[in-house]
């Protein structure tokens, strides 16, 4: 975990509660890149979420050859179904791209990143040492894609499964914080502070004028004499 911040806006942060939001999305191999639903990453707590890290898994899905029962001992084919054990490759083969849509589109991910190089090796998380933090509205922008060059379908005959690897589903998570702030303190000690200062600056800007004018007096009054 990185930093925890003391103050958020000028308020002082009085507690934090844990808190998550995330998405998934299915990607084939040399497709175009895609984009999560936005509503999927769209921060709608009135609290302020404190991002401290990324979590991102990848499944591959795959076709898988069932023979059915019968006289003609034909096959039937069903899409989708996780393959168990999962290749320990995916994280080279899936590019992951983040921005902050709602603040003009600031990128979090300059390009598209293999999960590979974001990901920590011992949590096979993304840590933030500095926590983004998220408004009411604020908006994540994720997408993702395979790597064309790296992934393409391919067969695989693993315990559980015999098939045809053809897509990889793209599990993405924000962990983190809703901060609690200190509500607003009347600044009443302040006001009285205030007005003195104030008074006093009349006071001096007075006793000035009257010292002209009693020094305007006496020469004066030197001369009639």
């Amino acid at each position: 975990m990185g930093r925890l911040p003391l103050l958020y806006v000028g308020k002082p942060i009085i507690d934090r509660e844990p808190y998550h939001m995330d998405g998934q999305l299915t990607i084939a191999a040399q497709q175009p890149e895609l984009s999560f639903d936005l509503a999927q990453f769209e921060h709608t707590n009135d609290k302020p979420f404190e991002v401290h890290r990324m979590i991102f898994r990848f499944y591959a899905l795959g076709n898988p050859v069932v023979t059915v029962p019968s006289r003609s001992n034909q096959k039937l084919v069903l899409g989708g179904k996780p393959v168990q054990p999962q290749p320990s490759f995916m994280e080279h083969v899936v590019k992951i791209n983040v921005s902050q849509e709602s603040r003009a589109g600031q990128k979090i991910t300059k390009e598209p990143t293999r999960g590979l190089v974001l990901s920590k090796k011992d949590t096979k998380t993304w840590e933030w040492e500095e926590p983004f933090t998220l408004a009411r509205g604020d908006i994540f922008g994720v997408s993702a894609r395979s790597d064309s060059m790296t992934f393409a379908p391919f067969s695989t005959n693993l315990s559980m499964f015999s098939g045809v690897v053809t897509q990889i589903l793209v599990s993405v998570c924000f962990q983190g914080f809703l901060v609690i702030v200190s509500a607003p303190q009347e600044r009443s000690a302040g006001a009285p502070a205030e007005l003195g200062m104030a008074s006093l600056k009349r006071s001096s800007r007075q006793g000035l004028a009257g010292a002209m004018r009693r020094a305007t007096t006496r020469k004066v009054n030197g001369h009639k004499k």
